[in-house]
Order: C-alpha cells, then sequence, then structure tokens
C-alpha cells in the first residue's frame, strides 16, 4: 500500500510538472521535465494506441496513458533497494485487469459484439463451437495478462533471491 501511494504522488507530481511545462511553453519547442516525457507520451500514442484501437482512440487516451506510466513507474521504484514492486502483488494485478475489461467490453460496439457472438467468415456449423470459445476466452483473456505480469515479476524476485542464498549455501562472500 505504501508503494501504491508513493507511486500514485510521483505520478501526480510529475504529470502535473509536464502539464505546466506543456501550457508555459505552448507552440514552443519542450523544456525540461516535459521534453523527456514527451517522445514517450507520442509514442504510446502513435504506436501503441492508435494502431490498435483505431478511429476511436483518443477517448481511451487518457487511461493507456495513465495504465502505462502506472505499471512503469511502479516496476522502476520496485527496482530500488528495500522497496516493493507493484505489478508483484497480485490484487494491483487483478484490479488493472478487470478495470481493463469493464471499460473494454461497456465501450464495445456492435463489430465488437458481432466478433464475439457471431463470428464473420466461419461457417454456420462451427459458429455453434467457437460461440462458446469466443465467450470464454472473454473472461480468461484479462485473468491471463493478470497472471502474465504478476508471474514475470515475482520469476524475477525468486531468480535473484535464489542467487543471493547461493552465498550462503556455499557460505562464501565472493560466490555472492
Amino acid at each position: 500500500v505504501a508503494m501504491l501511494l508513493i507511486n500514485a504522488a510521483l505520478l501526480v507530481v510529475v504529470f502535473l510538472a509536464v502539464a505546466r511545462g506543456y501550457e508555459k511553453n505552448k507552440g514552443k519547442s519542450p523544456r525540461g521535465i516535459q521534453s523527456f516525457f514527451e517522445p514517450i507520451i507520442l509514442f504510446v500514442r502513435d504506436e501503441v494506441v492508435k494502431p490498435n484501437i483505431g478511429p476511436r482512440y483518443e477517448s481511451f487516451l487518457p487511461y493507456m496513458l495513465t495504465l502505462f506510466f502506472f505499471i512503469l513507474f511502479g516496476n522502476l521504484l520496485g527496482l530500488l533497494p528495500g522497496a516493493g514492486n507493484l505489478t508483484g502483488n497480485i490484487a494491483v494485478t487483478v484490479t488493472l485487469a478487470v478495470l481493463t475489461f469493464i471499460i473494454t467490453n461497456f465501450n464495445g460496439n456492435k463489430a465488437y459484439w458481432s466478433h464475439i457472438f457471431w463470428t464473420p467468415g466461419v461457417p454456420l456449423y462451427l459458429r455453434w463451437i467457437i460461440l462458446p470459445v469466443e465467450v470464454v476466452g472473454l473472461f480468461t483473456k484479462p485473468f491471463a495478462l493478470t497472471i502474465r505480469l504478476f508471474v514475470a515479476i515475482t520469476a524475477g524476485h525468486i531468480v535473484l533471491l535464489s542467487l543471493i542464498c547461493l552465498a550462503f549455501i556455499f557460505k562464501s562472500a565472493l560466490v555472492g
């Protein structure tokens, strides 16, 4: 919880500074902290969000940027000695997955739901087989993404702890 609050406070402080820089330098080239974050924001917008969401990307851009920087800052803070990693906690990853699941499904249009319930281009006799697969996939994707993010971070911690324990097993600081 402490790391979550530190992460949130850091995000607010950094991006208020970026917003102030944007307002101050309107029409000019970015300076200071804004010049560091603007290319990252443009990359996420142009290379990640826009190609994957399509023409309605602007309504999802604030959420996607928040998600991106929340995970980035949380993982970078987790590299500090004695700090806890946010995405190494299953509760955090479940919350991110549930929020994304809700946003995705409540904003799904007719084409989105027709691809799930009546998959185009599939023969009629196969549609009755694909329908349950699609519905199950709708719920397993957030679960799978939750587990992937959690396991990736946790596995890194386990490997580090295993390597540190070798120093104690072999009773040698040189091995450590």
